[in-house]
C-alpha cells in the first residue's frame, strides 16, 4: 500500500517542503482560497488566506503547531 500524501509530506525534506509551500503561495488568490477552505472568522477578525492555507497544510501534514512544542523547541520549526 502507497503511504498517504500526509506522510510523504511529513518525511520530505525540507527543501521540498519550502518548494511546494512557496508554489502554493504563489498561486492566483482565488485557487488559494478554495484551498484554504471556507473563510475562518474569529471573533470578528477574518483570518488571512495564506494564513488559513498554511494551517490546513500543517493540519494535513499532522504536524503539531509550535504551540505544542516545549518552550525551547517551539522557536525552531517557525525560523524557516
Amino acid at each position: 500500500m502507497a503511504p498517504t500524501a500526509s506522510v510523504r509530506l511529513a518525511d520530505g525534506s525540507i527543501a521540498a517542503r519550502r518548494g511546494l509551500l512557496a508554489g502554493l503561495l504563489a498561486l492566483p488568490s482565488p485557487l488559494r482560497q478554495r484551498l484554504a477552505g471556507p473563510p475562518a472568522v474569529l471573533d470578528g477578525q477574518l483570518l488571512d488566506v495564506d494564513t488559513q492555507l498554511v494551517l490546513r497544510l500543517q493540519r494535513l501534514a499532522r504536524e503539531d503547531g509550535i504551540e505544542r512544542l516545549p518552550v525551547g523547541s517551539g522557536w525552531m520549526p517557525s525560523r524557516g
